[in-house]
């Protein structure tokens, strides 16, 4: 039985009557300590100069020598150096430490950064040692990484691989090979670490990288094909398409080609997108929403115009989602604007929900505001799913997100939505839930209903609610009463 249904018997017994409707660190490359392949030191032998001009008093600039750096002397513990203000500079006094050190140094400086806490600045530690030790002799570095506990072998392990494949890659990928139960990596698993070995690979040899990867295991190869073709885009996009292409078809093909598409959408967006619509079928859809997606990011004007040629279908709705997202991020108004540009309900729908996601995270006020100003019918209902998506609202002015969800020109996602907030009002604070149910204006049926039912009902009522919210009832299984996924709670 559907939940609308099941609240409908609900109310309808209680009342006794109808309810009527209801780091990679590479040599000189910013730190971002969040995976192994974005924080790994490539070459350690180049020194990251903390602030390599300045301007003079009369506007001229100068470098900076070493020694300005390090006036006081070069810092010869880690606490030293996480105590200097600056991040380039703790990172570059971090890279003189390292390239000063040998294994045992290494070692004895993975014990002391034990003591000084957790944080990105550990990780980007931890992965700057584990590469410079891997330079100096990869395997000994892998034995002392598999000793290490959780993300200290995870990553470490990573990073020594990277780094050994960067001047080696056979050597690594043979190790990798034999000792695959020794690289399980919990961001993404052993693919993960494969697809960081086979990009450094595919930097100095990418048909080896991408002949290795084929031999990997299946549910390894879509990463690490990824990785590889993000390489080659960069350089020959005609290239990393003809090799996509030998894939057989299936989720791995259609994987890299959609990765061939974000890639080259970041330098020829225009390009992208024409390739992608030469491609067929689920290949074609992905690729075009991927390359819209990007496109969308760096210049969504640009990107809404292409949108406007492509073919019906899922992909179009897709990409406009990604389109009005964007645009909202800088401009909501912009993008608030453009909702009444489309004729097509469905795209209306799209636009709506898109637009409001992320204003509501920036700016609910201004968001709400546009809202109620909106004609009812499936567009706003949209809207409203998404703002009753916040959990704070839920919890801190039920009497507002019962409101809101009495705007909705739906009936089924109307009573569903009332019944399950006002349910959940009465189970929190049941004095409090009944003045609020008095005075929300809903049919006088339903409000006798919800006050007969016991707590165990109620919490059922709520249960349903939530169920409804995230089958997606109501919105054609695009989100249902609370939006795509609807309320969070």
């Amino acid at each position: 039985m559907k939940p609308i249904a099941i609240i409908i018997s609900l109310l309808t017994a209680a009342a006794g009557g109808a309810v009527g409707y209801f780091v990679g660190i590479g040599s000189v490359e910013p730190v971002a300590a969040t995976t192994e392949d974005q924080v790994v030191v490539r070459n350690t032998t180049t020194t990251l100069k903390a602030s390599e001009k300045k301007s003079s008093a009369n506007g001229e600039e100068g470098a900076d020598s070493e020694e300005d750096l390090f006036a006081n002397g070069q810092p010869e513990s880690l606490r030293e150096i996480m105590n200097m203000p600056g991040q380039l500079q703790r990172i570059e006094a971090l890279l003189e430490l390292a390239k000063s050190m040998g294994p045992d140094g290494i070692e004895q400086l993975f014990e002391e950064m034990g003591a000084l806490g957790r944080g990105p600045e550990q990780l980007m530690t931890m992965q700057i040692l584990m590469a410079r030790y891997a330079e100096i002799d990869p395997s000994k570095a892998l034995a002392f990484a598999g000793d290490l506990n959780g993300m200290g072998r995870a990553f470490g392990s990573a990073s020594i691989l990277r780094t050994w494949a960067s001047t080696d890659p056979q050597a690594a990928a043979a190790h990798y090979i034999e000792n695959m139960g020794d690289f399980d990596n919990p961001f993404g698993g052993q693919g993960r670490t494969a697809g960081a070995l086979a990009l450094e690979w595919a930097k100095t040899d990418p048909s080896g990288a991408w002949e290795w990867v084929g031999s990997l295991p299946e549910d390894q190869q879509a990463d690490a094909y990824s990785r590889v073709i993000g390489e080659l885009v960069l350089t020959d996009p005609q290239m990393a398409i003809g090799y996509a292409m030998k894939l057989e078809e299936g989720d791995v093909r259609n994987d890299v080609l959609s990765e061939v598409a974000d890639e080259w959408a970041r330098t020829d967006p225009q390009a992208a997108m024409d390739w992608a619509l030469t491609l067929d079928g689920d290949a074609q859809a992905m690729a075009i929403e991927q390359a819209m997606q990007t496109w969308a990011r760096d210049d969504p004007e640009a990107a809404l115009t292409a949108w406007a040629s492509l073919p019906e279908g899922e992909a179009r709705m897709d990409a406009l989602g990604d389109i009005i997202r964007s645009y909202t991020f800088n401009e909501p108004l912009e993008a608030a604007a453009l909702i009444d540009t489309f004729e097509n309900p469905a795209e209306k729908v799209e636009a709506t929900e898109s637009l409001m996601g992320p204003w509501l995270r920036t700016d609910s006020e201004a968001a709400s505001e546009w809202l109620a100003g909106q004609p009812a019918g499936e567009a706003k209902d949209a809207g409203i799913s998404e703002l009753l998506g916040n959990r704070e609202l839920m919890r801190d002015d039920p009497a507002t997100a019962l409101a809101w969800a009495n705007e909705f020109s739906n009936d089924d996602q109307r009573l569903t939505s009332t019944t399950g907030i006002a349910a959940m009002a009465l189970v929190r604070d049941r004095e409090s839930g009944e003045t609020m149910l008095q005075d929300a204006g809903l049919p006088k049926a339903q409000v006798d209903g919800l006050l007969m039912l016991e707590d165990d009902q109620l919490r059922e009522a709520v249960g349903l609610y939530m169920r409804a919210s995230n089958d997606g009832g109501g919105r054609g299984g695009r989100g249902g009463p609370g939006g795509r996924g609807g309320p969070r709670f």
